[in-house]
């Protein structure tokens, strides 16, 4: 497979390429920032020498980095492996560190796979799970939520924006529910980096995690914000991560996300017109194929996202593009 710029060439076709939403591509800044830590600075950053201490604080300046995109405290960034990592490190993290404040958690029905599976996961251990269902434009409605959290909640998590069909959600209203019956909130922020600025502490957010490979990092890359005085319980044991997350650092991943999300935090400024481009798309879409059905919402939704069914065309097929 060869680069070609906005697609790619694959058996000799020519493919454009249109799921930035799955993926995107690494950068060249972000992948010129990991190369000094495979070459020169490839010392172990808990070591106490001076090769290790050189990687440590080159590290630590990556954290700093991605605390200031998000208004934020430098110790309050944890780097994961993955937005899934971090989503489930805030999930069952929070429910196990927090069990003795409730046994009952909210969330909706249109979360992440990694998000319902680790919910899943602590039904199996005795939690009581509530899932919110969202109207037919894809947005969960607050009432439902207001509905779901009562005094015996430790935790609400309601995604930011859905990753298929791009409908943001009231994360904002959702907090403020959790809050006011003493129960932590967490977003999954993943699909929304990059297309809208994330500010836990505007949100009203406890927990929020992201992923690299959504804005230009490499795979393998993503990072936790957990608000000064929130109890978790670690998913691998070690000393690294503030205790939260055992393993040796990977400098190298934690200076590509840091570049690629003050990049994307930049890119803001051009959400208007990747929006007309989305809506250009659609517009032409409807115009030359028949029985076309839009999903998700009209007024509340991230720019770069487009959601379409066809009628009489099977969602899932064989067939390989």
């Amino acid at each position: 497979m060869k680069d070609g710029g906005y697609g790619c060439i694959i058996d000799n076709m020519k493919h454009v390429y249109l799921d930035n939403a799955a993926t995107t591509r690494v950068s060249e800044s972000s992948y010129k920032a990991m190369e000094p830590y495979f070459t020169e600075l490839w010392a172990n950053p808990s070591s106490k020498y001076k090769s290790g201490a050189a990687v440590r604080a080159a590290y630590e300046r990556s954290r700093e980095r991605v605390a200031a995109v998000l208004g934020c405290l430098k110790n309050e960034i944890i780097f994961t492996s993955s937005g899934s990592e971090a989503n489930c490190l805030a999930i069952k993290g929070a429910a196990r560190a927090n069990g003795d404040r409730g046994k009952r958690l909210v969330t909706t029905a249109i979360e992440h796979a990694s998000v319902m599976r680790a919910f899943k996961a602590l039904e199996a251990e005795g939690f009581e799970v509530v899932y919110v269902k969202p109207g037919r434009d894809g947005v969960v409605g607050i009432d439902g939520i207001k509905a779901a959290v009562n005094g015996e909640t430790s935790l609400v998590c309601v995604m930011y924006a859905n990753n298929e069909t791009g409908a943001i959600q009231p994360v904002r209203e959702a907090a403020r529910i959790a809050h006011e019956h003493g129960a932590l909130f967490f977003t999954d922020a993943v699909q929304a980096a990059g297309a809208v600025k994330l500010s836990p502490d505007d949100l009203g957010a406890d927990l929020l995690s992201l992923s690299g490979h959504k804005i230009n990092a490499p795979k393998g890359t993503g990072a936790l914000y957990v608000k000064t005085g929130v109890r978790l319980s670690p998913l691998t044991e070690g000393t690294q991560e503030s205790g939260l997350r055992g393993g040796t650092e990977n400098a190298a991943f934690a200076a590509a996300l840091a570049v690629s999300l003050e990049e994307a935090a930049a890119r803001l400024t051009d959400i208007d017109r990747i929006a007309r481009l989305r809506d250009a798309l659609y517009d032409g879409i409807k115009e030359n194929i028949p029985g076309v059905i839009f999903n998700g919402s009209f007024s509340s939704r991230l720019p770069g996202i487009l959601n379409l069914s066809f009628e009489g065309v099977e969602a899932m097929s064989r067939r390989t593009f």
